[in-house]
């Protein structure tokens, strides 16, 4: 019986262990990719644009698998096209510019039977 009770313990150590692990990696590349976001940013100003369209394209193929209706404008999709300076590659914008919430309703799952 002490045997059993010292493996769940060695166990529970080693499994400990290997999440503190596991959360040290995670957080190291996080902020790699922070690192090298904010890099991007800063040295190609088109990063941002690519971004936002990557965000649309993912939003639009989201809700078209929905089988609710939902229309949203441009700037819910985060493509302000009429927004000169959204689109101007050669020059930062002064500050960002808030999204639009895009709000759905909520999907109802047929009940199993």
């Amino acid at each position: 019986m002490a045997q059993q009770e010292a493996e769940r313990a060695r166990f529970v150590v080693d499994k400990a262990m290997q999440e503190k692990r596991s959360v040290i990696i995670r957080a190291q590349g996080e902020a790699k990719s922070a690192k090298l976001i904010g890099d991007a940013v800063r040295d190609n100003p088109g990063f941002l644009q690519l971004r936002r369209l990557e965000a649309a394209r993912e939003i639009a193929g989201t809700l078209s698998k929905s089988t609710n209706r939902l229309f949203l404008d441009a700037n819910s999709l985060l493509l302000n096209v009429n927004d000169a300076q959204g689109m101007d590659l050669g020059s930062r914008p002064a500050a960002p510019v808030a999204a639009a919430p895009v709000v759905a309703a909520p999907v109802v799952a047929a009940a199993e039977e």
